[in-house]
């Protein structure tokens, strides 16, 4: 998502920095959170199995 533009994300999935990655489910439902710098296999590795 844009950071700059989506306010509404950022409050509702409490992000405060960039370089934020918020994980839900399906429902919107916050899975997991975590921040900085993120590849696509760190992120692929983090969320299998979700």
């Amino acid at each position: 998502m844009d950071f700059d533009e989506r306010t509404d994300l950022r409050r509702t999935y409490g992000v405060t920095q960039q370089h934020t990655f918020v994980q839900v489910d399906a429902d919107g439902e916050e899975i997991a959170t975590w921040t900085g710098a993120t590849t696509g296999e760190e992120i692929l590795a983090r969320t299998q199995g979700s």
